[in-house]
């Protein structure tokens, strides 16, 4: 066998043939390893990537490419299978039966070329062929790694399975198959109203317009108006998403919702594993997430200071709830009133299960949740126990008629309330009242 390296796409051209080829005999279903797909993304689309294609030919015949990125951080090479943006769709193409033989000689010789380097391989599946092959290389050549699996990916729908529950509750919900051109052309002028995954992608995706994979698309509409949108190939009898659309003010914080998680989706999983005492390193350059945690550490003591003051979020809890009020009902706020007021903060907490009430102005809501306390600005939920209520919203209502109203039609016990430190008269009133201070947050900045 010999191994060669493909590093243009002009280069990878030469072998559509044998590409395709393997992947007609393993009954390719994936249409993002499909040539077209590669290729086209390779040339349009990789930017300024290091794609490298390490390509095996034995007797005269190429019969395997292993697709690569590979990047260097902190001096330490990383080689990353071909992951094209956020897709979990990656695997090598070569032919099932030649995998064990030819994944061995692969990876050795690339092992050989970097000397030194972290490998993160990500595949569709846990039991994923490749993955099983790859850790029996990994044991024959005593290479420890770390083995997760993520949490699983949605692919097959724009909005997840349980907001889709709760939007069918509130309004009428419809889910419909469209054509590319059709999607384009209803969100002609309209793209600014989305969070989408990239422009781009809609651009790229014209160029298999009359192509094989086809290129399809889903729309969702809520009372008529188009609030989400995806769109991949349809390919042996599947849709597989490539991009999405979603209305902004809809959902505005959707990762802040634990509910989100889909149901029976596939999974991610990473396989990663270096080829020499790069451990150390890893934490770094895999876990960026800690690294500003670790710098708001290092301020010294007056920034600290200032820090602390400046940014800083108090929840205040009530235990004796003895209140009475005049005039202490309030009208729950219809689906209607909720779809058409503050949409943005409206859906959110209609999504988060809080139940909102106002006198008579929706735009003067207060919302009471008897599970969770979420803190927007810190992406943190916290679960209530039995007989305690989180109220958001409380200022907008006289608190008086609000805590009676409460305990009037909650079985409750204590009730928890969020206040800006900076707002003296805020934290007086609820002083006034019985309220005392349980916690405190930093604000990141």
């Amino acid at each position: 066998m010999e191994l060669f390296l493909i590093k243009s796409f002009k280069h990878l051209s030469l072998y559509e043939k044998e590409w395709s080829t393997i992947l007609a005999a393993n009954q390719n279903s994936n249409p993002f390893l499909e040539f077209h797909f590669i290729y086209n993304w390779w040339r349009y689309f990789s930017d300024d990537k290091k794609i490298e294609i390490y390509s095996v030919r034995e007797n005269q015949k190429v019969i395997a490419f292993f697709p690569f990125i590979v990047s260097k951080k902190n001096n330490v090479k990383i080689v990353q299978t071909l992951a094209i943006q956020s897709c979990p769709y990656t695997d090598f193409v070569v032919k099932k039966r030649d995998l064990d033989r030819v994944l061995m000689f692969v990876m050795d010789g690339i092992i050989l070329d970097k000397q030194q380097a972290v490998f993160l391989i990500n595949s569709l599946s846990y039991d994923n062929h490749t993955h099983l092959k790859l850790r029996n290389y990994m044991n024959a050549r005593s290479y420890k790694g770390i083995e997760k699996k993520n949490n699983p990916v949605e692919i097959l729908h724009a909005i997840t399975p349980m907001m889709e529950v709760k939007l069918r509750a509130l309004s009428d919900l419809q889910e419909e198959v469209v054509t590319f051109e059709q999607l384009q052309s209803l969100l002609e002028g309209n793209m600014d109203k989305f969070n989408h995954s990239s422009n781009d992608r809609l651009d790229f995706m014209k160029k298999f317009e009359g192509d094989r994979p086809h290129v399809s698309a889903k729309v969702i509409h809520l009372n008529n108006e188009l609030i989400a949108f995806s769109y991949g190939f349809q390919w042996m009898d599947k849709y597989m998403e490539y991009g999405n659309g979603k209305l902004k003010d809809l959902f505005y914080a959707e990762r802040l919702l634990d509910e989100a998680t889909p149901v029976n989706a596939p999974a991610t999983v990473s396989i990663l594993f270096s080829t020499k005492n790069v451990r150390g390193k890893l934490g770094l350059i895999l876990e960026k997430r800690h690294i500003a945690k670790y710098e708001r550490k290092q301020l010294n003591p007056t920034k600290k200071k200032a820090f602390k003051k400046k940014h800083s979020i108090l929840i205040a809890e009530l235990n004796d709830i003895h209140i009475k009020a005049p005039n202490c009902n309030f009208k729950s706020i219809s689906n209607t009133e909720i779809w058409s007021g503050n949409r943005q903060r409206f859906l959110l907490n209609y999504l988060r299960g809080f139940e909102g009430y106002h006198s008579g102005n929706p735009q003067n809501t207060f919302w009471i949740n008897s599970t969770s306390l979420y803190i927007d600005e810190l992406n943190h939920k916290e679960k209530l126990s039995e007989g305690t209520l989180f109220i958001e919203g409380w200022e907008s209502e006289e608190l008086e008629k609000i805590l009676c109203f409460t305990q009037t039609n909650y079985r409750v016990r204590n009730i928890l309330v969020r206040v800006n430190k900076d707002n003296k008269n805020q934290i007086k009133k609820l002083m006034l009242f019985g309220f005392q201070i349980r916690d405190k947050f930093l604000i990141p900045s």
